[in-house]
């Protein structure tokens, strides 16, 4: 995104709506990200590259999270 990254819009995101569950997906690690980058506790990060069933796995996953 060239305007602000996918952290900044998932923290504006959970401000207006803070029980929505966020999906990161990167071809990043986690240590990519760096100390002032890192993801928020409970964000859930598939990595790319990643197969259909995968993707439906893990979005599964998220949205039957409880709240």
């Amino acid at each position: 995104m060239l305007q602000i990254s996918g952290l900044e819009l998932a923290s504006r995101i959970q401000q207006l709506h803070p029980r929505d569950p966020v999906l990161f997906m990167s071809g990043y690690s986690p240590d990519d990200f760096g100390p002032h980058r890192a993801l928020d506790e409970g964000a859930v990060l598939l990595h790319k590259p990643f197969t259909e069933q995968a993707l439906l796995k893990t979005v599964h996953a998220v949205i039957s999270q409880p709240q």
